[in-house]
C-alpha cells in the first residue's frame, strides 16, 4: 500500500507524536488491506492532518483517503482537540467501512457462485 502524508501546522514534538502513533495504526490497516489486495501498488492511502487554532481552542483535523481497486475512495475524517483522539476516531470509521466493503464483496462472490 502505497502512503502520501499531509501535514499542516504541527509543531516538532506534535509532528514526532503524529508518525508514531501513524505507524501503529497503520500497521492494523495494512493486515486488513492486504488480505483482500496483497499486490502493494493496486491500493494508496493519503493521510492528512492539520493543526486549527480557533477561539483559543486547538482542533486536529485528521483524515484518510484509501483508494482500493474496483471500489470506490473511502474517505474518512476525524477532529478533536489532541491528535491521539482524532486519529482514534478516523481509524475506527475507516476499519468500519473496510469490513463493509470487504463482506459485501464475499456476499456478491457467493451469489455469483450459487446462480
Amino acid at each position: 500500500m502505497r502512503i502520501h502524508r499531509r501535514i499542516k501546522n504541527l509543531t516538532d514534538p506534535e509532528k514526532e507524536q503524529f508518525e508514531e502513533y501513524l505507524e501503529q495504526k497503520l500497521k492494523k490497516l495494512t493486515e486488513i488491506v492486504k488480505a483482500h489486495h496483497p499486490d502493494e501498488d493496486t491500493t494508496a492511502l493519503n493521510v492528512g492532518i492539520e493543526k486549527i487554532k480557533q477561539f483559543n481552542r486547538v482542533i486536529f483535523k485528521f483524515n484518510y483517503k484509501l483508494d482500493l481497486p474496483r471500489t470506490r475512495p473511502l474517505a474518512v475524517r476525524g477532529a478533536k482537540h489532541t491528535v491521539t483522539e482524532c486519529m482514534d476516531e478516523a481509524t475506527a470509521k475507516l476499519e468500519g467501512s473496510l469490513r463493509k466493503v470487504f463482506s459485501s464483496a464475499k456476499e456478491k462472490k457467493r451469489k455469483k457462485q450459487a446462480a
